[in-house]
């Protein structure tokens, strides 16, 4: 029983970190863009600003936490070590986990005013979360079943 509860709350913060980490760099997208048009409305920016970082702070970072914490409970309690799987999983999850700080910090500084990559390579940065929860996927339901 302890498994199933273990999986159900771990799904559900990857599920929330997943949602944040598609929503996020769309964000810090629509921000790159309101900055290169000229006479554009500050107080959009600053709104897209705040609502960025509100969703790093109160859904990306506690999900991506939970989903770690929980994640490795039920890893230690199924005894999933033992399984080379795991370790192709958790070297996903831990690319993903940098991600999610790279993120936290591309926003600080586009909060800043810098404005390191173009809204063309935000677009792309918004894909890597997908790839890389293909491997997740593939490595813990896929290969664990053999």
């Amino acid at each position: 029983m302890i498994l199933a509860i273990l999986k159900a709350v771990h799904l559900f913060a990857a599920f929330a970190w997943m949602a944040g980490l598609w929503y996020h760099p769309r964000l810090l997208v629509y921000q790159r863009e309101l900055c290169d048009l000229e006479g554009s409305d500050s107080s959009k920016l600053d709104l897209l600003q705040k609502m960025a970082a509100r969703l790093m702070r109160f859904i990306l970072m506690p999900a991506m936490t939970g989903a770690v914490v929980f994640g490795l409970w039920l890893a230690v309690q199924g005894d999933f070590f033992e399984q080379g799987w795991i370790h192709a999983k958790l070297l996903c999850v831990a690319i993903l986990v940098g991600f999610s700080v790279y993120l936290a910090r591309l926003g600080r500084q586009m909060r800043a005013g810098e404005y390191a990559l173009s809204a063309k390579q935000l677009r792309l940065l918004n894909e890597v979360p997908s790839v890389i929860l293909i491997a997740i996927l593939f490595f813990a339901v896929v290969y664990s079943a053999l």
